[in-house]
């Protein structure tokens, strides 16, 4: 049993641990459009914005103000996005400086919340398969020596393509 579940996870990283080629860079805010506030929170804004070139919907993290403590804070996300290569973790794709703070550019995960997962009409399969998922992604982080602090549902996403559930989390970790 234990070696079924163990080649299976092997298989299963081997496939998810593709990186995604994403060449980040420096952006400049004059060729994105604001669609939406997503969330406010105490230091920042997470943004919906639309790319006019290429068409693409991100997400931008706008800092509220900035301090020593905040720009601390926006440094060590700007390097754990950088550090982080799993497929099931949003991407940075650059950054946009705005009054000499600079805010992250972010993969748009088009799904839902776990919040509300008992409306999805999951099988009791699925649900397993999300909980493995997310063992997984933290096994991973502890193996890049991370801790998740802010595991949540309202912290993950799930997407349904050609009728499977995929997972993904919102990068809100912290260094051991």
């Amino acid at each position: 049993s234990g070696y079924l579940i163990n080649s299976s996870y092997l298989k299963y990283m081997q496939k998810q641990t593709k990186e995604k080629t994403i060449q980040y860079k420096e952006m400049t805010y004059d060729g994105f459009l604001t669609l939406r506030l997503i969330d406010s929170g105490s230091s920042s804004n997470v943004e919906l914005i639309y790319e006019i070139d290429s068409g693409k919907i991100y997400i931008i993290k706008k800092s509220k103000e900035m301090n020593d403590e905040i720009n601390k804070l926006n440094n060590r996300e700007f390097q754990n996005y950088l550090n982080i290569k799993h497929p099931k973790f949003p991407r940075l794709y650059g950054t946009i400086t705005i009054n000499n703070i600079k805010n992250l550019i972010i993969e748009y995960i088009d799904g839902q919340t776990l919040l509300n997962i008992s409306s999805f009409h999951l099988s009791i399969d699925e649900k397993i398969l999300i909980i493995f998922r997310i063992l997984l992604i933290i096994q991973y982080l502890h193996e890049q020596n991370y801790v998740y602090r802010d595991l949540k549902p309202n912290n993950m996403f799930i997407m349904n393509i050609q009728k499977k559930h995929h997972l993904q989390l919102k990068l809100q970790k912290k260094e051991l």
